[in-house]
């Protein structure tokens, strides 16, 4: 009887808790306003846009050195840190050949790159992994996206990838792509680390939160 009270007590504990936050998912709606600040930002400001996310990954992730911590979700079916590196990067080499394409090649034909699909042995590797390396990873990826973005031209990020498979798709679009999903992991990633405890005893410039850190990313720059 004492055991089944102490239980029925806990989770009507984890329920109050779970009623102050809200579920943590990459898929909830981004608001128009900030839609509308990324498709307003010129290119230079796009490019600025994606090397802030590896810093902005890097003040959150680096401090925290037990991997544990970044490896649990808040709660079930929820996402871990880990787990958001890891949609970052695939993300990266999904989108990366699709723009190297259409800026190097006449006519670019989408549908000859591969569908891109997961790897089950780096699926395997990734569980082995630390978060940390997995972000040094992320990191090698988006400096070869940034340096291809910054060879171009501004009228090359007009450049258009045609696809019978799926839609014609120019530079710029897949930039502003990458920029929103950017957005759509880092809030999931500042909610898990917040709710999770992972920022016990850091810093605060360690635990600035997204909406502070975005303030910094110019919506317009002039190189």
């Amino acid at each position: 009887m004492l055991v089944a009270r102490a239980g029925k007590k806990a989770r009507k504990k984890a329920v109050r808790m779970r009623s102050a936050t809200s579920f943590i998912t990459v898929d909830a709606p981004v608001d128009e306003q900030q839609r509308r600040q990324i498709a307003q930002m010129n290119n230079n400001a796009v490019i600025v846009r994606l090397m802030f996310t590896i810093n902005h990954l890097s003040r959150w992730l680096s401090p925290i050195h037990d991997p544990d911590r970044l490896s649990r979700s808040v709660y079930r079916d929820e996402p871990s840190a880990k787990e958001l590196v890891i949609g970052m990067r695939d993300e990266e080499q999904r989108v990366f050949p699709k723009m190297h394409l259409i800026a190097t090649r006449s006519n670019p034909d989408l549908d000859t790159l591969p569908p891109w699909q997961p790897d089950p042995r780096v699926r395997d590797a990734d569980q082995r992994t630390p978060p940390i390396v997995l972000l040094a990873s992320f990191r090698r990826l988006r400096l070869s996206t940034c340096s291809l973005l910054r060879s171009l031209p501004d009228d090359a990020w007009d450049l258009m990838g045609r696809s019978r498979r799926d839609r014609n798709v120019t530079v710029r679009e897949l930039a502003e792509g990458l920029v929103l999903h950017d957005y759509r992991y880092l809030r999931a990633l500042d909610d898990t680390l917040e709710q999770s405890g992972a920022r016990e005893g850091l810093a605060e410039i360690q635990k600035a939160r997204l909406d502070e850190l975005l303030k910094l990313s110019p919506g317009h720059l002039d190189f």
